[in-house]
């Protein structure tokens, strides 16, 4: 079938506005979706209030104002039972089959929750690490670019960890990487360690 010019789309869309064809898809069984009622519903997740036509509240059980939040919404659920499940006792192995999630799926969410509990922003690796630390060097204050330098090298076992990273400017980096720092410097970065141990 070619496809439609756009004086045929705009004939299309003047005939299927026309009160005679709204009739007509009532007639049918079909409402006029834009012609339908709204009601105000909260959002499962955040609780932000949303307009939905009666077709979209009873379709679903759970009603979302984003994808993000419907997103967020299903991990929190999905967090919540495997770690009350794992808290119960059970393994990870025995958690995963319970929720048809593999094991590795599992460990992840129980992962999550335990840092969310001490860092309430983070999931984990590098894109979770970066989202809790500054975005301004934390010697001297740099704001353009930032870094995330390692106190435990990545190439020695070192973890994308809130405890592990520093946000450092570009040269603070490489002063910090080639132990170029001066000892007030040195002492500033103890202290931020210290704190974030705690």
């Amino acid at each position: 079938m070619p496809a439609k010019t756009a004086k045929q789309l705009e004939h299309l869309a003047r005939l299927n506005s026309s009160p005679a064809a709204i009739a007509a898809r009532f007639s049918l069984g079909h409402p006029a979706h834009n012609k339908s009622p709204r009601l105000l519903v909260n959002c499962n997740f955040c609780g932000k209030p949303i307009s939905l036509t009666l077709f979209q509240i009873n379709r679903t059980k759970k009603h979302f104002c984003d994808p993000d939040c419907r997103n967020q919404g299903r991990e929190s659920q999905a967090t919540n039972r495997a770690v009350a499940l794992y808290n119960s006792g059970l393994k990870l192995r025995e958690v995963a089959s319970q929720l048809g999630y593999t094991t590795s799926t599992v460990s992840s969410l129980i992962y999550k929750s335990k840092l969310k509990r001490i860092h309430p922003r983070v999931g984990y690796g590098r894109c979770a690490v970066k989202a809790v630390l500054p975005k301004s060097c934390e010697l001297c204050g740099y704001t353009r670019t930032v870094d995330i330098a390692h106190i435990l090298p990545v190439r020695i076992g070192g973890k994308f960890s809130i405890t592990n990273c520093y946000a450092l400017c570009p040269n603070c980096h490489h002063l910090f990487d080639h132990n170029l720092l001066t000892q007030n410097e040195q002492d500033k970065l103890k202290e931020i360690h210290a704190s974030r141990i705690q």
